[in-house]
């Protein structure tokens, strides 16, 4: 595995972001992307419409919208209710409009919303997490988790999130290992995370984040976050990066 080329990097432009999905740098920091009167405003609407928890999922972890991991065996189940997640979250859903229209301007490409030829529908984008505990050590990637589904076809993912609220006390972690298909010798049996020995002697960047902060990352590189003393919240989405180098957006 190749160094990172630096340490951090807080500019989002088209360099940083191919960069990222080349897996050349760590992560992508860009300090107050939203107001603290829009996160606070989003965090309103997140009361208003209640939110949900993971089925059997340890450490228990909350949300608003659903995850194609979570109907990976039901592809039918997961777009019946985009629809009904996106006329939910349609407020919230503007600051992910205009992150996308960001990364496009940014970058000269077309990001939209995935699509999935099959079903004749897009995919669902913009996941609110609530989590007051660790998240195990994991990865995110859809050649792996998405076999069968249009997603499967990227050549890279990164994944952002924008803290909507944090707990100063937490930090997340990256470490410089993309998953391979060997590696799943390593994934615990009760869980969705891997053993530590699976990132053993690997340089690793830690980050912390404030309120209103956007953070990317290479989502196929192992990650993890520490326990929160109060709920840490964010919207966030993975990107991938198709052969045309066009962005598609899906959770």
């Amino acid at each position: 595995m190749e160094k990172w080329i630096k340490n951090e990097c807080y500019e989002l432009n088209k360099n940083s972001i191919n960069s990222l999905f080349d897996n050349k740098i760590p992560i992508i920091i860009v300090k107050n992307f939203l107001s603290k009167e829009i996160c606070e405003n989003i965090k309103n609407e997140i009361e208003r419409i209640g939110v949900e928890y993971y089925v059997k999922t340890t450490p228990k972890i909350g949300k608003i919208g659903i995850t194609q991991y979570e109907f990976s065996n039901n592809k039918q189940d997961y777009f019946n209710k985009v629809n009904i997640y996106n006329n939910k979250m349609t407020k919230i859903h503007k600051i992910r409009n205009f992150l996308i229209k960001t990364i496009s301007f940014n970058n000269s490409c077309k990001s939209t919303i995935a699509f999935e030829k099959e079903m004749k529908s897009y995919y669902f984008a913009g996941l609110i997490r609530l989590i007051n505990n660790s998240a195990l050590l994991h990865i995110d990637y859809a050649p792996r988790d998405a076999k069968g589904w249009d997603i499967s076809k990227i050549n890279a993912q990164i994944a952002w999130n924008i803290f909507i609220s944090d707990d100063p006390s937490t930090k997340g972690i990256v470490y410089n290992k993309l998953w391979e298909d060997c590696d799943e010798k390593f994934k615990n049996v009760n869980n969705y995370g891997y053993d530590y020995s699976v990132v053993n002697d690997k340089d690793k960047i830690e980050y912390n984040s404030n309120q209103g902060d956007l953070v990317l990352f290479n989502s196929r590189n192992y990650h993890e976050v520490s326990k929160a003393k109060n709920n840490r919240i964010t919207l966030s989405s993975f990107i991938g990066r198709l052969s045309n180098e066009n962005f598609i957006f899906w959770s």
